[in-house]
């Protein structure tokens, strides 16, 4: 009955270490957090401006960001891995392959940002949202392009890398997600 105890107490003090791994991990080595959605959602504009400088390169033509393009950042303490994926639409030769090298980075990272365009609000779908905020339930759907937005946003944190608006709350939602590891 003793041992038997004893085993029990231990086991349950390794489960509660266990459960502090992810986080902890996280705190020390930092997260990864990838930037997705369609063409021209305004990644790259948002990563220059969580990154605070200009790191992607901006265009109104769609497929600028061919593949990826990653910085490194510190939030509140935590190392932050920003990742600007290239955008998702029908594409061909290289420009297909880059989407595919980003969705795959998409899948590694320990948080998705999905951006979807003010523009896009009340659209049925706007791409790929499998690859966005359903990674493993650990997605943060927000609306881009937040200066242009007329009307509500249902709830979803708004931003907008011209004026600012919202950085600070997804910012803060990131760090949080490491209540999700």
């Amino acid at each position: 009955g003793e041992l038997a105890s004893r085993a029990d107490r231990l086991g349950r003090a390794c489960a509660a270490l266990a459960e502090t791994f992810a986080v902890g991990r996280a705190l020390s080595e930092g997260i990864d957090v990838a930037l997705v959605g369609p063409v021209n959602a305004g990644k790259s504009s948002l990563f220059n401006r969580l990154v605070g400088s200009e790191r992607a390169l901006v265009a109104d033509e769609p497929g600028t960001t061919r593949d990826y393009v990653e910085a490194r950042v510190v939030w509140n303490g935590v190392p932050v891995t920003l990742v600007d994926t290239a955008g998702w639409r029908s594409a061909s030769g290289i420009e297909q392959r880059g989407i595919e090298i980003g969705e795959k980075r998409a899948q590694r990272a320990d948080v998705c940002v999905e951006l979807i365009p003010a523009e896009f609000l009340g659209e049925k779908d706007t791409g790929r949202r499998e690859q966005g905020a359903g990674n493993g339930g650990r997605g943060i759907r927000v609306i881009s392009k937040g200066d242009e937005l007329e009307g509500g946003a249902g709830g979803m944190i708004v931003t907008s890398a011209v004026t600012g608006v919202g950085i600070e709350e997804l910012k803060a939602a990131i760090v949080g997600a490491l209540t999700w590891l």
